[in-house]
């Protein structure tokens, strides 16, 4: 992971940080769906510690785990549809309606 961090660094992109708090606070449930290495969950649990002063610990804390569908676990990468299926069929178990779902990014 040193050799990751230091040939691709990571940053929020301006305001992000600020959007996802606001929407955490706000109770809105938050998922993701990544092409993601089996690194990056530790990576943006990195970030989300230093850019909140160590306040928030771990992605978990403003990701819901049961809307968490990263590419590494998953097999496939976006654009398969197959983690925006995940994401609907868990909202819909969940009795959610899965038109009341924003896709961002």
């Amino acid at each position: 992971m040193f050799f990751e961090r230091q040939a691709n660094p990571k940053q929020f992109q301006p305001r992000a940080f600020e959007v996802l708090t606001t929407l955490k606070q706000r109770g809105l449930r938050q998922g993701i769906i990544s092409n993601a290495q089996f690194y990056t969950p530790i990576e943006l649990s990195e970030l989300l510690r230093e850019e909140s002063g160590s306040a928030i610990r771990t992605y978990e804390s403003i990701f819901d785990t049961q809307l968490a569908f990263f590419s590494f676990e998953l097999g496939v990468a976006k654009p398969d549809v197959a983690g925006f299926r995940r994401a609907v069929e868990a909202l819909t178990r969940e009795k959610h309606s899965a038109g009341r779902l924003c896709v961002c990014g």
